[in-house]
């Protein structure tokens, strides 16, 4: 038993990367959020939807293509196209009616605006995802170690209580107990090594690296400072919320389209240029033509209306309903902050020390026969418990000041 958990310990101490000297290098928020920036290809593909949107923009204020026409009438046959006894020429243009140009072009600019903050949206929520999955590693890679040291002290109160066992000072049942404990804890290590994995192939997967890459020791995250008060944070997030940007932006252009749909009862127009060689009429001309399309199937623009309107209804209403839900989400995320950093700063500055130094105690007095197994197994685990506790509310605090973050569109 004492083979085996000696090599399941140095099993799980070389899981860890080293560098050069031997030393495990470290990994901050800082560079990590800077490597996912720089490389995360939702990123890189919001960008271009984005300037692909853009780019639409001049497509829609421009008219359709210009349609070159050239005939050969009156000719001898079909090889003969050369001696035709007329030959024309003429360039044909379609345009829109004024207005509904003018609208279309509108219309196209809001839905880059729309793709825009859509891109923001996702740069917002990529990095957001990051600082929160650094958190989980932060927590996951913490635990292992806090459970390692755990795996150390349980190893010596083995060794001890086997010792007290072979010369009749203690029970066998104390010596299985600190076996069993020690067995409990490889398994809790086991448990968190996986929780530890998951994080760091989510964090691999953000900055487009292989999943099994190692990315070192994680900093603390520094600590924020107290937040502004919620009614100038709120009003901050439905103004300047991406997707609330976008809701809005999507809303007007719905406008424009409506517009859009009134505006196919009027004619589009045709223009056309053409230049006859005619010997037979006495010579070269210049024809011009003006054609207009006149809405005479009117259910076709009634219809269109109706889609419009119907479609700018669900704009607002999803307007509202993210309003009413982005309120909620900055809510949720203001608490969970507020706790999780009281939670963080009581842990690290009361419960873990504490912890620390009962247990140094209450060690140093069963070694020298002054309390108990149970005494000492007690505070080992409240040390552990305490330790986790720390780095449970750190990672909480730090996936709620993500959420802030995000909807704030700022460091905090």
């Amino acid at each position: 038993m004492r083979v085996y958990t000696g090599l399941l310990f140095f099993l799980f101490l070389g899981c860890f990367p080293l560098n050069a000297a031997g030393e495990e290098r470290s990994l901050s928020l800082r560079a990590f959020l800077s490597e996912v920036s720089r490389n995360n290809p939702e990123l890189l593909s919001a960008h271009s939807q984005a300037q692909a949107a853009s780019a639409r923009v001049a497509q829609a204020w421009s008219p359709g293509k210009t349609r070159l026409d050239i005939e050969r009438m009156y000719s001898p046959g079909f090889g003969s196209m050369g001696r035709a006894g007329e030959k024309n020429v003429s360039l044909t243009q379609e345009l829109r009616w004024p207005s509904s140009l003018w609208l279309e072009g509108s219309r196209a600019s809001l839905l880059a605006d729309v793709a825009d903050a859509a891109a923001q949206a996702k740069a917002r929520g990529v990095l957001s995802r990051a600082r929160a999955a650094y958190a989980d590693y932060f927590y996951a890679y913490g635990g292992f170690e806090s459970l390692r040291s755990s795996i150390e002290i349980m190893r010596r109160l083995a060794r001890e209580t086997e010792a007290r066992y072979a010369a009749g000072r203690t029970g066998q049942t104390e010596a299985l107990k600190a076996q069993v404990e020690l067995s409990k804890t490889l398994n809790a290590q086991l448990l968190m090594e996986s929780e530890l994995s998951q994080a760091r192939s989510l964090m691999n997967a953000l900055r487009d690296q292989p999943s099994g890459t190692e990315l070192g020791r994680p900093q603390e995250p520094a600590e924020p400072p107290e937040l502004g008060d919620y009614e100038s944070m709120e009003k901050a997030v439905l103004d300047s919320l991406p997707e609330l940007r976008a809701a809005r932006s999507s809303l007007r252009a719905e406008d424009k389209s409506l517009a859009l749909a009134r505006s196919q009862w009027l004619p589009d127009m045709m223009l056309q240029v053409r230049q006859r060689t005619a010997p037979m009429d006495g010579g070269n001309t210049w024809d011009g033509v003006v054609g207009f399309g006149l809405p005479l199937w009117f259910w076709s623009p009634a219809a269109a209306v109706r889609e419009a309107r119907a479609n700018r209804e669900a704009a607002q209403a999803d307007l509202r309903g993210l309003q009413a839900f982005s309120r909620y989400e900055l809510r949720r995320a203001y608490d969970r902050f507020s706790s999780a950093r009281k939670a963080a700063q009581l842990c690290g500055t009361g419960l873990v020390p504490q912890a620390e130094q009962y247990s140094k105690l209450v060690e140093a007095s069963y070694l020298g026969g002054r309390a108990s197994f149970s005494d000492f197994l007690d505070a080992e685990r409240t040390l552990l418990d305490a330790r986790l506790q720390h780095l449970q509310a750190v990672a909480d605090r730090e996936r709620a000041l993500a959420e802030l973050e995000r909807m704030l569109g700022r460091d905090l």
